[in-house]
């Protein structure tokens, strides 16, 4: 046999391995098996017939033979590789696939009474078992041992499948993101015991659900407190089958918590207009807070940016030099936003742009003391409206500052797309266009920015406002 060499198909990595057959012109596919798989895979040499005299027929054909052999001996190794039973099945699974199989037991296979299927599986478990494929004869029968996960494995096994996710966290991000899910499954544990997840049953789950309502009632808690903690479980849980192909979630379908007028979470309220101008923008009445948290209370109230954004802003962030002065809540490599909507600009008006050239000036890196602590700022703001009278009511927080943008911007007639643009929430309908440009939102805000004692602070050949 004459390997082909031709310079432009020994560019193709599979063009190396194919090969004529002296004796009928016909091409196959022959590669030796790489050294790292060879404990695995025994056979010297890997032999497939192309079945075409045509070289570019045989080249796509080959290709498909490759990707399916990598695949293979990509899946072998997992399985030896495998440092538990979850690992092994799924490694089971995914060799199965590249054989051409879906992973199902012997005893699915059997209850199909499908002699075809059974035959060729029995066919091909014999041709591996001869090259001592061992990992290859139970992906193809079935016989993988079954994980059985327990409750309290559910992190480990979330964590490990979600590692492309997590890793795009912050170290708060991860931490708010944890720790709930560990108090889910220890509440789970406290109730049904450390179950085998296979062996929680529908009337276990109602028993929980039963439990945490009598909590509810006995802690004065919220309903949303309840159907948190079954979303996360939920949450791993779903990605557990993902994984295992599994069916443990379905008896935690439906089991959320109906909230009542006594239950359900109370809505923060916004702040009334005339409130805000007689007591936040006053000369020297936010004086009591150290400067970053003062900005984020004059940015949030001529912007409406969610605090978490606010605080996380950098210097670049900070586009002060600009016709139309802006900040830019983008993406980051560091920590995620709410969710891809929240990517936005959002031109800086009033008060908002006094206070963000202020802090620029002081720390051209932006905020410090806060980033990627937004827990901390809103506890440090809120203890200083609280201890100052600036909450009309319990309900008045840092956050109802972002509740009055809203009614603002209604107010002021603002299409739904010119409102989710400068909100940073989805547009429910078809996504078409750049959206609003910074010069609509600027018009907008101009509206209805309230009268700044400092000065109206203006970017150097700013158009003047309208009217």
């Amino acid at each position: 046999m004459e390997p082909m060499r031709a310079s432009s198909e020994a560019d193709l990595p599979t063009a190396n391995h194919i090969v004529r057959r002296p004796e009928n012109q016909i091409y196959e596919y022959v590669r030796r098996v790489p050294r790292s798989v060879a404990h695995l895979d025994r056979r010297p040499k890997v032999r497939h017939s192309l079945g075409t005299r045509d070289f570019s027929v045989a080249k796509a054909r080959a290709a498909v033979v490759e990707e399916g052999l990598n695949q293979f001996w990509s899946a072998l190794l997992q399985g030896d590789k495998a440092v538990d039973a979850t690992d092994r099945y799924r490694a089971a699974t995914k060799l199965a696939h590249s054989l051409g199989f879906s992973y199902r037991t012997m005893q699915e296979i059997l209850s199909e009474a499908n002699p075809r299927e059974v035959l060729s599986r029995l066919d091909a478990a014999l041709e591996h078992d001869t090259r001592g494929t061992e990992g290859a004869v139970e992906a193809i029968t079935g016989t993988a041992e079954e994980p059985s996960p327990r409750l309290s494995d559910l992190w480990s096994l979330y964590e490990r499948n979600r590692r492309a996710y997590l890793s795009s966290l912050s170290p708060n991000q991860y931490r708010k993101h944890e720790t709930p899910r560990h108090r889910a499954i220890d509440y789970a544990i406290k109730v049904m015991g450390n179950k085998e997840l296979r062996y929680i049953s529908r009337a276990d789950v109602i028993m929980f659900r039963d439990w945490w309502v009598d909590k509810m009632e006995r802690e004065h808690l919220r309903a949303d407190t309840i159907n948190r903690s079954f979303s996360d479980l939920k949450g791993m849980i779903t990605v557990v089958d993902e994984t295992m192909l599994s069916h443990f979630g379905d008896v935690w379908a439906k089991v959320r918590v109906k909230s009542t007028a006594r239950t359900k979470s109370r809505k923060w309220l916004p702040y009334d207009g005339d409130f805000i101008c007689k007591n936040f923008l006053v000369p020297g009445r936010l004086d009591g807070l150290n400067i970053e948290a003062r900005t984020v209370v004059y940015l949030i109230i001529e912007t409406g940016a969610r605090p978490s954004e606010l605080c996380n802003l950098r210097g670049v962030d900070f586009v002060l030099d600009a016709k139309i002065p802006y900040i830019r809540v983008t993406e980051r490599d560091d920590r995620r936003v709410k969710t891809e909507y929240s990517y936005r600009e959002i031109p800086l008006v009033g008060c908002a742009l006094w206070a963000a050239k202020e802090l620029i000036k002081q720390q051209p890196a932006g905020f410090l003391r806060y980033a990627d602590k937004e827990d901390y700022l809103s506890n440090v703001i809120n203890a200083f409206l609280r201890q100052n009278k600036l909450r009309p009511t319990p309900r008045h927080v840092l956050y109802s500052f972002r509740h009055s943008f809203q009614d603002r911007i209604l107010a002021a007639g603002a299409p739904d797309r010119l409102q989710t643009d400068l909100m940073g929430h989805e547009f429910d309908r078809p996504d078409y266009g750049a959206g609003a440009s910074l010069k609509q939102k600027r018009d907008l805000l101009n509206k209805i920015k309230f009268p700044w004692p400092l000065g109206d602070v203006k970017a150097a050949n700013e158009e003047p406002r309208a009217g």
